[in-house]
């Protein structure tokens, strides 16, 4: 495996058959920085350069990142690992991106034909961004200082409430009747 260049040709490195690696600095991707709790870590990144069908050079890969978010229960920071796959296809300009088929994910080059690692993939990263990040365990929001309002504010909460050990009611228990075929 062979290490990535920060700015690349990716036509040069299809040429090569070989799987390359890159682990640049999550700071290095500014707006994928602007959603995290700091920015501190790095990304994992495991590709090839393939040729499709149509002639098109693409980038298939992977990736991993370890960074540390904000938990969105108890707003404390957290460490959080997640990755993706990717396949991505070089085009030249926003009018070659048009022409290609919606199942193509596009990566527009410069005007030398390169582009830069962290263009390539900051798309991906935001993608695979938790939508709401926190903790796996609640309990870690609770040592943190987080307390619900009511049963109903957490959606990991158990079926039995804690406090009152009382069910929760069942908002559809009125429509039972209706599946009965009496």
């Amino acid at each position: 495996m062979v290490k990535l260049p920060v700015r690349f040709n990716p036509a040069r490195l299809l040429a090569d058959d070989q799987a390359y690696f890159a682990e640049p600095a999550v700071a290095h991707f500014k707006r994928f920085a602007q959603g995290l709790a700091d920015d501190e870590g790095q990304v994992d990144l495991r590709l090839r350069f393939v040729r499709d069908g149509d002639g098109h050079v693409v980038a298939q890969g992977q990736f991993e990142v370890a960074c540390q978010l904000q938990c969105q229960r108890c707003m404390t920071p957290y460490n959080e690992t997640f990755g993706g796959r990717f396949s991505l296809t070089f085009v030249s300009d926003e009018a070659a991106a048009e022409a290609l088929p919606e199942a193509l994910d596009p990566v527009i080059l410069d005007e030398h034909g390169h582009i830069h690692v962290v263009d390539m993939i900051e798309d991906e990263l935001i993608l695979a961004m938790p939508v709401v990040p926190r903790h796996e365990d609640i309990a870690e929001c609770l040592a943190a200082g987080y307390a619900p309002v009511n049963e109903t504010d957490d959606l990991d909460a158990p079926e039995v409430s804690g406090a009152s050990g009382r069910e929760r009611e069942n908002p559809f228990a009125a429509l039972k009747h209706l599946t009965k075929n009496d």
